[in-house]
């Protein structure tokens, strides 16, 4: 492949995954028929904000997925160079992983556990698959960028229309 369309794969699995990598892939994490439909009944029948308790969480989750924003942002690539890419992953995913410990204790409300659980599986794949990335990005492995883009476009929509339709600002984003 020539450096330019690899570049352009990295491109992708760079933007497309800010926030997490590593050796678990999407199905290895994420239950392959997870979707933002399988959301409970309740978290799809409320209107976001309207529960007290769940605002609480909110305002609890979302700083650290904002922190977490910041922090990405700071480790971001200089270039898009493959050694650059490969030397940043596991910083970026590490940053990622430590967010989703602190995700990982709340307290979470019984009207959204299976969604939280969800989100923050969901954060976890893409920090695996972050880790991944720098791996392959490591080895020249074109084939294993493109795949990897793949799978977190598609964790990335999924977390996005999950948290969003719950009310999180900064927890349904990815940079």
């Amino acid at each position: 492949m020539q450096r330019g369309a690899l570049l352009a794969l990295v491109v992708v699995a760079v933007s497309a995954g800010g926030c997490g990598g590593g050796s678990h892939t999407a199905s290895s994490t994420v239950p392959a028929n997870a979707t933002a439909s399988t959301a409970s009944n309740a978290a799809a029948s409320r209107p976001p904000g309207s529960d007290p308790g769940l605002r609480q969480f909110i305002a609890e989750a979302d700083p650290i997925c904002r922190r977490l924003d910041s922090e990405l942002a700071a480790a971001e690539p200089k270039s898009l160079a493959l050694a650059e890419v490969a030397r940043l992953a596991p910083r970026r995913a590490a940053l990622e992983l430590a967010a989703v410990t602190g995700l990982g204790r709340l307290a979470v409300p019984a009207a959204i556990a299976r969604d939280w659980r969800q989100i923050v599986a969901y954060r976890r794949t893409l920090a695996d698959e972050l880790l991944e990335l720098g791996q392959k990005a490591k080895a020249n492995d074109a084939a294993a960028i493109d795949g990897l883009a793949a799978s977190k476009k598609r964790v990335h929509e999924r977390l996005l229309a999950t948290a969003s339709r719950d009310g999180f600002k900064y927890c349904s984003r990815v940079l």
